[in-house]
């Protein structure tokens, strides 16, 4: 007579375990693996295999679609000093990159909020503009992609591929050659411009039923163009403008097949917000009395990174939003058209002694700077006319009217006192400028 065989007191429940396994992140169940496999009495290549296949899918993966792969860092084993740390990042960009000044510390104050975003209410978007080819744009992107939390590099996406990746996966959209596919797409501007505020989303019907969904569009973006983006979108912007290097500078050859030399960096950053989040979370930083509202709201995040950070920090991330805000300003960057239009006919003005210019001679008098926008405007690059006019100043209510001038009949003019309230609104300036153009006669045809 055969004995039965001996029952564990308490036997092993195979699916608990596996589910508890792949409940773990990814480096830890790594570390016990082989001592599971043991225990449960199992190959370690099955044990791996089950636990894949029980860990939660993304919602890509679930709605039948390949999903992306992000490798989630291990924060550094030890404390970061987070001035070092921004040191260290500002110096690596200017390793590879001819940078004008305070665009390295804007970069490497950018970087670490990717991985402090979720601090945030507000995700600046990072606007990397070139002049030309060659300028270093495409480089900038590629150590972007080795520094930034869960970086995916595209040189082309769809506005419904942009909702649904930001949904599922939260990356550092990183996107390249945007003034060939993003600058001109409505759909895209969109998706994008909403996204720079936490509570920001794309509506879509989704599924079989066809229901109804909201999809998030909350995430770190950056975009690389030749020239400039939308208004609506340099105005969500940290603007960066690349340069390309003087025949006397020398930088390293960035290796694109070498990543593992910035994957200290990225460690160190992923420790550092793990351990200042309440910080930034409650951080109201004082941002500089030049900035306008958005422009503030764009600088708040990297300024209350560079406070937590501290040494010198605090002062070197105010002198970057001074020097790439302000140069903008001055190379006129940080007007909108409409903007631009009522400063120089707040100029032209300045020179008439009448009350009120006809159309025909305010356009003439826009287009006689060469170098302005007005004298070649649009797709048609023909000086601006009335209609083009009468279509920007609507917005403001400005209309011209009809008035009667001697011989000359009945004619369109724009009197003074209808631009009056638009410049005190939307122009900084107590006091007219002065004439960019030559002086003009006062005589109205």
């Amino acid at each position: 007579m055969f004995d039965a065989p001996l029952q564990p007191e308490n036997p092993i429940d195979l699916e608990t375990e596996i589910r508890r396994l792949a409940a773990l992140a990814p480096l830890v169940y790594d570390t016990m693996r082989a001592q599971e496999a043991q225990r449960l009495g199992v190959r370690v290549a099955t044990l791996d295999e089950a636990v894949r296949k029980a860990r939660p899918r993304s919602h890509s993966e679930e709605h039948g679609r390949p999903g992306f792969t992000f490798t989630e860092v291990e924060p550094w084993g030890e404390d970061v000093d987070g001035a070092a740390l921004l040191d260290d990042i500002a110096a690596t960009f200017r390793r590879f990159l001819s940078l004008p000044e305070g665009a390295a510390d804007s970069l490497a104050l950018w970087v670490l909020h990717t991985f402090a975003f979720e601090a945030f209410f507000i995700s600046p978007r990072l606007s990397i503009r070139s002049p030309e080819k060659r300028c270093g744009k495409s480089t900038l992107l590629r150590i972007l992609g080795f520094l930034t939390r869960r970086p995916l590099i595209a040189a082309n996406i769809s506005a419904a591929s942009l909702f649904r990746v930001v949904e599922a996966e939260r990356p550092t959209l990183l996107l390249d050659e945007f003034d060939s596919f993003g600058t001109a797409n409505e759909d895209i501007r969109n998706v994008v411009n909403s996204g720079h505020a936490r509570d920001g989303c794309a509506i879509r019907c989704d599924g079989d039923e066809h229901e109804p969904r909201r999809f998030s569009t909350w995430t770190p973006v950056a975009l690389a163009s030749i020239g400039r983006i939308a208004e609506t979108l340099e105005d969500r912007s940290i603007i960066i403008r690349m340069q390309r290097k003087a025949r006397d500078e020398s930088f390293e050859r960035l290796r694109g097949d070498r990543p593992d030399q910035f994957l200290s960096l990225r460690r160190r950053a992923a420790r550092w917000v793990q351990d200042v989040k309440e910080r930034l979370t409650n951080a109201d930083p004082e941002a500089p009395a030049f900035l306008n509202d958005r422009a503030a709201d764009n600088w708040r995040p990297l300024l209350a990174i560079a406070d937590a950070a501290g040494e010198g920090w605090p002062d070197r991330a105010r002198t970057a939003c001074r020097v790439l805000t302000l140069g903008a300003v001055e190379d006129g960057e940080q007007d909108s058209t409409r903007t631009a239009l009522l400063r120089d006919i707040r100029r032209i003005f300045a020179e008439y002694t009448r009350a009120e210019i006809t159309s025909l001679d305010l356009c003439e008098a826009l287009a006689l700077d060469d170098g302005g926008p007005w004298a070649a405007f649009g797709k048609s690059e023909k000086p601006i006319s009335p209609v083009n006019l009468a279509r920007l100043l609507r917005p403001f209510g400005i209309r011209s009217r009809d008035v009667r001038l001697g011989g000359f009949g009945v004619r369109k003019a724009y009197r003074r006192e209808a631009f009056e309230q638009a410049w005190e609104r939307y122009l900084d300036e107590d006091t007219p400028e002065q004439p960019a153009t030559p002086q003009q006669t006062n005589e109205i045809r």
